[in-house]
């Protein structure tokens, strides 16, 4: 079942509806007609070549990794079958373990001259998401030593898949372990205000870089998530809804500046800052107040108007600090 990158969409899914009723993710990646360079086939040849870090990864990762956008990754997955992401890392999750993806795509390979890159098993993206949101909510604490024999308990799989997502989650400073398990991290004041320095630098460079390299599109797309947090009732600001809808606000602005190297670092940043009780928006009158600063920063980055965009986004910033500044005092 090969079919060559030119020909056109509806032929490929005509061939793979063909090929079984219920055909595989490893042979929706084989007979993907994506052209050689564009946007999906990047995404499929990351896909087939990093399966692994594809099921930890957000819409966003796959699309910094890939030099591509959340939407593309988005369109990309449809395209191949399914209604979204969530729906692709189970299929993707099967086929790792049923080992269809390397059979399907190093057939695929042989046709096109490419190589694939070792695979290699690893832990399920469920326990991984679970673990991260159980350490960013205080599920675990830092005066308390967790094992990985509770952890596995407590998500229903063996230590195997615990053992690889803590590992993940270590390398990001989310959690700390030793020989007794592992706890959330003990934070300073001073560590907070060494990581609220280095984030407010990141993103002065990010905007920076986004009033240069931003398309209408990234106006469009933040204009429409602030306008959703706006629709938000006053009494959500808390909520773990608000907190999403605000970082998938500065998700969409970090995009604008296309440099992958600076997003990766910022979302591990922001994780960690988010240990520190969470959002800051529960805090009266910061909701309305951030809504209106994140109009600004577009109206700034719409403008290329570098130097406001970046005196608004660190204003935005030194707001927040003073928030979690005045919950732990020193």
């Amino acid at each position: 079942m090969t079919i060559r990158y030119g020909e056109s969409i509806s032929k490929w899914e005509e061939s793979v509806s063909a090929s079984a009723e219920d055909p595989t993710l490893g042979q929706r990646l084989a007979a993907s007609p994506a052209r050689a360079g564009s946007a999906e086939r990047r995404i499929l040849d990351h896909i087939a070549a990093r399966p692994g870090e594809v099921l930890f990864a957000s819409a966003s990762e796959i699309g910094h990794a890939t030099g591509t956008s959340d939407a593309s990754v988005i369109r990309t997955v449809q395209r191949l079958g399914y209604p979204g992401l969530k729906d692709f890392k189970s299929a993707l999750r099967a086929s790792l373990d049923q080992g269809t993806i390397s059979a399907a795509m190093r057939e695929n390979d042989g046709a096109a001259g490419r190589t694939s890159e070792p695979r290699r098993r690893v832990a399920t993206p469920d326990v991984y998401a679970e673990l991260r949101e159980l350490i960013l909510t205080g599920g675990i604490s830092t005066d308390r030593y967790v094992t990985e024999v509770e952890l596995a308990a407590r998500f229903g799989v063996s230590r195997t898949p615990v053992r690889e997502a803590l590992r993940i989650l270590e390398q990001k400073g989310l959690i700390v372990r030793d020989h007794r398990g592992v706890r959330a991290p003990v934070q300073t004041r001073a560590e907070m205000n060494e990581l609220y320095d280095a984030h407010i630098l990141l993103n002065s460079a990010l905007v920076r870089r986004a009033c240069e390299r931003r398309t209408t599109a990234d106006i469009e797309t933040m204009r429409t998530l602030n306008r959703v947090m706006r629709e938000l009732p006053l009494e959500r600001a808390g909520s773990q809804e608000a907190a999403a809808a605000n970082r998938r606000f500065h998700e969409a602005s970090w995009d604008a500046a296309r440099d992958r190297t600076l997003g990766v670092l910022v979302r591990q940043l922001n994780d960690q800052l988010d240990q520190w009780s969470g959002t800051t928006l529960d805090e009266p009158g910061r909701w309305p107040q951030s809504l209106d600063e994140h109009d600004a920063i577009i109206d700034a980055i719409e403008q290329r108007d570098a130097e406001r965009a970046e005196a608004i986004v660190t204003a935005h910033l030194e707001a927040a600090r003073r928030i979690r500044q005045a919950r732990y005092p020193a």
